[in-house]
């Protein structure tokens, strides 16, 4: 199965709602994945019945790829969470989870329900976690890892590489 999840899910199904092709759905997703690995997104926005968005530099373009329908984003969706959608009514309409497109990369997945059909936002985070200087992080990041008390905080905006520079603090530990 070239796309797996990171993470055991409650009512774990690996099938996409009844009627919807899972092969089909992993394809269509791979093709996507591609394109924006192509483009360098970090992020990719999908809506039935809408064109794809990838961001590429904090900006937000288009796709070169068949939109989407509904159902397809609801296949996606079971596809790669390995679990069943919530039908309205079954508690929220909302999940977080990641998945590994082998060879490709891993993603956070948010899929949600808008205007009552599934949507999802896929955050690409890279296979291999960067370094201190591939990050270009100052020295003194380093003595946070000494061994003393206290609590460190990485803050800042959305994309701003406060899960990268976390991993690269822990992969320093480790």
């Amino acid at each position: 199965d070239p796309l797996r999840p990171t993470v055991t899910l409650p009512s774990a199904a690996p099938t996409p709602p009844e009627g919807m092709d899972a092969a089909a759905a992993s394809a269509r997703l791979l093709h996507i994945l591609d394109a924006a690995a192509q483009c360098g997104c970090s992020d990719i926005h999908l809506r039935g019945g809408q064109k794809v968005f990838g961001r590429s530099a904090g900006k937000l373009r288009a796709l070169e790829v068949p939109m989407p329908s509904p159902e397809d984003i609801a296949a996606m969706l079971a596809v790669t969470a390995k679990r069943p959608l919530p039908s309205s009514g079954d508690g929220p309409g909302h999940f977080e989870y990641s998945f590994e497109a082998r060879d490709r990369s891993r993603y956070r997945a948010h899929g949600f329900v808008e205007d009552g059909r599934w949507a999802a936002t896929l955050r690409v985070v890279p296979l291999s976690v960067p370094g201190f200087a591939q990050l270009r992080l100052p020295a003194v990041v380093k003595t946070f890892v000494d061994p003393a008390p206290g609590l460190v905080l990485i803050t800042g905006p959305t994309g701003s590489g406060k899960s990268t520079t976390a991993a690269a603090i822990l992969d320093h530990i480790a």
